[in-house]
């Protein structure tokens, strides 16, 4: 029994440092975005120049797990969790103590480059402690927890700049990493053993399901990504309210989603992965669908709460989908886990980075309504034939 007692709490404590070191890739990125116009007006840079370093930071995560994945597979998950910290502090005291614009970006980068490997060592590892049983509702809980990163940053970016400076938010994250050295450090011997636990390596294995899964991950975070791009500007514009009420649904959106993720990891469990994967697709369809509605009501009750119904759907449906589509990975690719999930991750951020920088450029030539549209159209299409291999594998 105190075996048993004992097992259960190694496998917890190894998920909720690891989900927490995986927090840091979000707190950085969203923080970050708070400081861009301080930053440009201390170097005198260009806004275009400027922006790119938020590209840069998404670039370099997408770059680090396609690279990592054969270390992974050579080294062990574990022995990498305290290399990958490094590089991110040091790229966070580069950044704060950047005299220009180059040597800012520079840092951003090793930031992303140094923390992207975690969350393929936080799903690899935490599936790996759990049966198939319960493995979605691990991973459910595991985003859960990783998700209070993108939530804390913009609070963290916004109230340090005005207290002390843009170049204070580098120095906290560079601060954030030394509580979770010394967690590591604590359970070091665990992680190791628990990151040697594991079948032969593969390399990654390219198939059609594998593609299919990563693509409809793209196509979810290209939708995700993009409406979170727009949900300001329809609060603003279409509905006629302040930017509080931007922030507010932006948070409910992160909030829900956390709420969400455990439930639809143990619906995962229950009903198949593949089966809650595709409801949360349809189900995050039918957001962008109902917030296209509230573009077309405009300002009033009825638009306000269309924002409101279609807010919490697209949050429901992160949480359905995204534990669904990481149970179906690592379970998939047992052999070859690691490699495949930094093949999913590398191509979901893709989707991702891709989505709002398609539709900065739509904006230009189309009403909110229209962008939406748009975005609920590119779905439609893409996702058809993508259901349809991803159902057969």
């Amino acid at each position: 029994m105190m075996t048993q007692a004992s097992g259960w709490m190694i496998r917890h404590r190894i998920m909720l440092v690891l989900s927490l070191a995986s927090a840091l890739q979000g707190i950085a990125g969203t923080s970050y975005h708070q400081v861009l116009l301080d930053i440009k007006a201390e170097f005198a840079s260009s806004w275009w120049l400027v922006a790119a370093t938020v590209s840069l930071y998404s670039l370099a995560t997408a770059l680090s797990r396609l690279a990592v994945a054969p270390l992974l597979m050579r080294l062990g998950e574990g022995l990498m969790v305290l290399p990958s910290l490094a590089l991110f502090c040091a790229g966070s005291a580069m950044a704060a103590l950047a005299p220009n614009v180059a040597v800012l970006a520079a840092g951003i980068a090793l930031q992303g480059f140094g923390i992207a490997p975690v969350s393929i060592i936080s799903s690899s590892l935490v599936a790996s402690q759990y049966s198939d049983a319960e493995r979605g509702r691990i991973l459910g809980l595991s985003q859960t927890v990783s998700w209070i990163g993108p939530m804390l940053g913009p609070i963290l970016g916004s109230y340090m700049t005005v207290a002390a400076g843009w170049r204070s938010i580098f120095i906290i994250h560079g601060f954030l990493v030394l509580p979770l050295v010394a967690a590591v450090l604590l359970c070091e011997g665990e992680l190791t053993e628990a990151g040697l636990k594991r079948e032969s390596a593969e390399p990654t294995p390219w198939d059609f399901g594998l593609v299919a899964i990563s693509l409809l991950g793209a196509l979810h975070y290209f939708i995700l990504f993009s409406v979170q791009a727009v949900l300001p500007i329809l609060v603003r514009t279409s509905l006629g309210l302040d930017a509080r009420l931007a922030g507010w649904a932006s948070l409910v959106l992160s909030a829900v989603s956390m709420i969400a993720f455990p439930w639809g990891g143990r619906l995962a469990d229950r009903a198949g992965a593949r089966v809650v994967a595709v409801r949360g697709l349809l189900l995050l369809l039918s957001a962008v669908t109902v917030l296209t509605g509230a573009s077309l009501v405009g300002a009033g009750a009825p638009g306000l709460l269309l924002l409101l119904i279609g807010v919490m759907m697209l949050g429901i449906s992160t949480g359905l989908t995204v534990p669904s589509h990481l149970k179906v990975v690592v379970e998939r690719y047992a052999a070859s886990r690691a490699a495949a999930l930094g093949a999913y991750k590398l191509i979901q951020y893709l989707g991702g980075t891709a989505g709002p920088a398609l539709i900065g450029g739509a904006l230009a030539v189309a009403g909110i309504g229209g962008v939406l549209g748009m975005i609920l159209g590119t779905g439609v299409v893409v996702a058809l034939p993508l259901v349809r291999v991803f159902r057969r594998q």
